[in-house]
Parts: structure tokens; C-alpha cells; sequence
């Protein structure tokens, strides 16, 4: 039981959103560097980054958007076979034959999203980040900030330099 009235689908609509902004920048980064192939990996793997950080509110609504289209989207998923399944079920007057059919459509469902909804997602974010990677300047100020903010950035960044 919630200590607070809805917090757990509150929380799940945070893990899903935290998921799609986090979850595709090294997709974004990686499209960034065969985007500028007469560049270093490392040199368009740091400006990918960065590029994601400039632009990060329009990546964050454009994510939040996505998390509340996947949430429906899965929802619709998982009911459509229930509504099938579960009346199919029903009849045979079995319990755990009802349980294995609500079992089942989520099965159904996670297959689905995994397949497709998930790829969906990933195209989308990538079309949002591509939209606005061309025309996005990067200035050391921002390098600056992320080395400051990240060891593992301060690493890429530094090979960047080294093989340039």
C-alpha cells in the first residue's frame, strides 16, 4: 500500500521517463559520430554529448511525451488480450486457467513493447536529438561544465584531445 495515494504510479511514470532521457543518449551520441564521420570518434562522441545537454529541455519534453505515449500504448497492450483471453478463460469455470490468461496477456504485452513500442522509441528520440544536432553549436563553456560534472566525460574529453 502507498504512504501517499498514487505515488507508486507516480514514481513509475518517473522511472519510465528517466529510462527514455537516459536510456537513448549513447544511440543519439553514436548516430552524432556517422553523422560527422570527417571527425574522431572521440571528438563526436564529446560533442554528441553535449549537444544532448544544450538541447536538454527540448529532449526532456520530447521524453516525457514518449513515457506518456509507452505507458498508454502498453496499457492498450496488455488490455487487448485480456479482453480476449479472460472471458475464454471464464468459461472453463478454472481459476488458475484465468490467472495463466491475465498472466499471459502480460507476457503478450512486454513482448509487443519489447519488440516494437521499445524501437519506436528509440527512432523517436534519435529523430528529436537529429532534429537539432545540425544546428546546435558547441563551445568549450560546455565542456567546461561537463568535465566538472562528469569523470567519465572528463575521460572522453581527454581522449578526444589526445587523438586529435
Amino acid at each position: 500500500m502507498d504512504a501517499i495515494p498514487g505515488m507508486s504510479a507516480i514514481t513509475n511514470f518517473i522511472q519510465i521517463f528517466i529510462g527514455i532521457v537516459l536510456g537513448y543518449i549513447d544511440e543519439c551520441c553514436l548516430g552524432y559520430t556517422f553523422y560527422k564521420k570527417e571527425q574522431g570518434a572521440f571528438k563526436s562522441a564529446c560533442d554528441g554529448i553535449t549537444i544532448y545537454w544544450k538541447n536538454k529541455k527540448k529532449l526532456l519534453k520530447d521524453a516525457a511525451v514518449m513515457a506518456l505515449v509507452v505507458m498508454v500504448i502498453t496499457a492498450v497492450l496488455f488490455i487487448i488480450p485480456l479482453v480476449i483471453m479472460v472471458p475464454l478463460a471464464l468459461l472453463t469455470d478454472n481459476t488458475i486457467i484465468v490467472v495463466c490468461a491475465v498472466i499471459g496477456s502480460a507476457i503478450i504485452a512486454g513482448i509487443i513493447k519489447s519488440a516494437f513500442v521499445d524501437s519506436w522509441m528509440m527512432v523517436k528520440m534519435m529523430t528529436s536529438y537529429m532534429e537539432e544536432a545540425p544546428t546546435t553549436v558547441v563551445d568549450n563553456g560546455i565542456y567546461d561544465t561537463l568535465c566538472k560534472l562528469s569523470g567519465k566525460f572528463r575521460q572522453l574529453f581527454n581522449k578526444s584531445q589526445e587523438t586529435a
